[in-house]
């Protein structure tokens, strides 16, 4: 008897949960986890793959890049070490109070945010143009090309992704064919 009453028990409980779930889009809705490093654009650049994207033939030139790509990659661990706890901490932060909704505290919690973050994002944003010009040197106007398309790609995968829209439909931008009764 304890055992069918656990079992149904049990059943009613997952039905419920798989309800509420169904309910709610199963994930849909959840905000994306804020990564405050992400957000200030540290990322590691892989050296070979850089140049296999940039389509570089002669040695010297892959070894300059190569050089100037690792470089740039020590600088920016150099920085991540550094403000490792400050980033830690406002992820953290962050994380914990992304459900707020008195508007004047989160105005002034981002610009406290902000006051820290927008530092390490220059420094970054500086070396990345440290960079770029020394490739812009080295490069001819296509490889430089393909090096700026493979570096629009790799800051575009640190955006966070739009949280899914599960089962709705797409929203129809055509009006001129919508039924009207």
């Amino acid at each position: 008897m304890k055992k069918t009453f656990l079992l149904i028990l049990l059943a009613q409980f997952t039905f419920v949960l798989a309800q509420g779930q169904n309910r709610n889009g199963g994930q849909q809705g959840k905000m994306p986890k804020f990564d405050a490093e992400k957000f200030v654009g540290i990322f590691y650049y892989e050296e070979k793959k850089a140049i296999k994207k940039i389509k570089i033939k002669k040695d010297n030139v892959k070894y300059s890049v190569k050089k100037d790509i690792i470089f740039y990659n020590t600088k920016i661990k150099e920085i991540s070490f550094l403000k490792s706890p400050e980033l830690k901490g406002i992820t953290n932060l962050i994380n914990s109070t992304k459900q707020s909704r008195n508007r004047e505290a989160m105005n002034d919690f981002r610009l406290r945010v902000e006051k820290v973050l927008n530092p390490i994002k220059d420094s970054i944003q500086r070396l990345e143009k440290r960079l770029n010009s020394k490739l812009k040197a080295q490069l001819s106007k296509k490889q430089f090309k393909n090096w700026l398309k493979f570096q629009k790609k790799r800051k575009k995968e640190l955006l966070p992704k739009a949280p899914d829209r599960g089962n709705t439909p797409p929203r129809s931008r055509n009006m001129r064919n919508r039924r009207r009764y």
